[in-house]
């Protein structure tokens, strides 16, 4: 049985859940409130423009898009991750931990623009139906199927509805009320991007990286910065800062480049200036050719990602602080399980969507909790909490995160294996049963 799933989302689990449901059998349709670049220009990839940072997958992302047959290119518009450098504000190196070079799927920086025109490009190629302009109003069921209305008047009816907008999840918001809206960390960042080279500066200076990927943290003072390649000619940033803010102010960013690049680049500069950073970063900053506020935000945990026909997926279901670089290959990871177990139970989407909570539920929320775990290492309240943390990083990270890997458990998780192993054991209760 082919089943017509509405996807509601077309940023990075959306699409990828689409594209496992076609290569089942199964009817996606995706859905999104954005009016991106080329999106109405027939043959084109659905692409949301030059928006964001940089993101990073790792071996558990880095399966998915592999199994689509989108990680070769995928990587080749990346940058792999060598190792990465935790520092002082100052860039005094705190821990250099090496990643492994002679295991596959390594882990890779890449811009989200590029990686999203990728997926939007393979959503072409397997017609994989995207509509633009639809902002969700309403969900309702009958005993056989589910309709979405948008705030255009239009309505879609499909077999089941797959939440995957993101942070602030409408669907969410629907299925399981005002009590499961995402909060506001206290944390405002600015990401950046910008071009390396040889006087490809404003004035003529060179811009060069300081390795794959840098953390640079004042845990005093709460200011947080990361930089990371993303390809070999473009870098990424991000400032990050707890601050005291009004939380309709955080949520007000539509995630859209500030259209006063100047103005918010010496801004921007002049206050990393202040806060002790190495020249480099500063001249990042500077020559950087979009930058983009939003607010961080992290969802509660939910007992269960379903509720009748309707099913979040992403940062819908999970959406959690980015200190672990994890967001985005979880959020494949559901979109790969989902879409392998919906191919198993064609004909049973109930059991595929407990199936698919049994596998998720305590999985994401673990990266979670090991994110939020790595967050509060950067914010303290005296100069004594904040020096031992540096010494925490110096000596539990950096030396003993070389010898046992510290994010294995998390960043090496095979999803496919896993949906074998949960699907076998399905069988098997079913031939007892019999």
């Amino acid at each position: 049985m082919a089943l017509k799933v509405l996807i509601i989302g077309a940023g990075s689990a959306g699409p990828i859940l689409a594209l496992y449901l076609k290569r089942a059998g199964h009817e996606p349709f995706v859905y999104d409130v954005y009016d991106p670049i080329n999106a109405a220009n027939s043959g084109n990839p659905f692409f949301f423009g030059d928006i964001g940072g940089a993101v990073s997958y790792h071996p558990n992302g880095q399966r998915v898009l592999n199994e689509l047959g989108i990680g070769e290119a995928a990587c080749a518009a990346a940058y792999p991750m060598s190792n990465a450098k935790f520092c002082k504000i100052d860039g005094t190196v705190l821990a250099d931990i090496p990643f492994p070079e002679d295991k596959a799927p390594r882990s890779y920086n890449a811009l989200r623009s590029d990686l999203q025109f990728l997926v939007g490009k393979a959503c072409t190629e397997n017609k994989v139906k995207i509509f633009v302009n639809k902002k969700l109003v309403s969900i309702s069921e009958t005993d056989d199927s589910v309709t979405a209305t948008f705030a255009d008047g239009s309505s879609a009816t499909g077999d089941i509805l797959v939440g995957a907008d993101g942070t602030h999840s409408k669907v969410r918001n629907i299925l399981f009320g005002d009590s499961s809206k995402s909060t506001f960390t206290g944390f405002m960042a600015n990401v950046g991007v910008c071009k390396l080279g040889k006087g490809v500066g404003e004035n003529g200076e060179d811009l060069f990286d300081q390795g794959p990927f840098n953390i640079y943290v004042d845990r005093f003072k709460k200011h947080h910065i990361t930089v990371s390649r993303a390809s070999e000619t473009m870098l990424s940033w991000t400032v990050a800062q707890l601050q005291s803010v009004p939380e309709e102010l955080a949520t007000s960013n539509t995630y859209r480049p500030h259209s006063d690049l100047p103005k918010q680049q010496r801004r921007l500069a002049v206050m990393v200036e202040e806060w002790g950073v190495p020249r480099y970063f500063i001249d990042l900053v500077r020559n950087s050719t979009r930058i983009t506020e939003y607010g961080v935000f992290e969802a509660p945990e939910l007992e269960s990602f379903h509720k009748g026909r309707c099913v979040l997926i992403g940062d819908a279901a999970h959406a959690m602080r980015p200190d672990l670089g994890q967001g985005m290959n979880v959020s494949f990871e559901d979109a790969g399980c989902l879409g392998l177990l919906l191919a198993e139970f064609p004909d049973d989407f109930c059991k595929a969507f407990k199936l698919y909570d049994e596998m998720r539920v305590k999985r994401t929320q673990l990266v979670a909790a090991t994110a939020k775990k790595v967050s509060k290492l950067d914010v303290h309240d005296s100069q004594v909490g904040a020096f031992f943390a540096n010494m925490i990083v110096r000596v539990f990270i950096g030396f003993f995160g070389k010898i046992f890997g510290l994010y294995d458990a998390v960043g090496t998780y095979e999803f496919k294996a896993e949906v074998e192993k949960v699907v076998a054991a399905e069988r098997a209760k079913q031939t007892v049963k019999k």
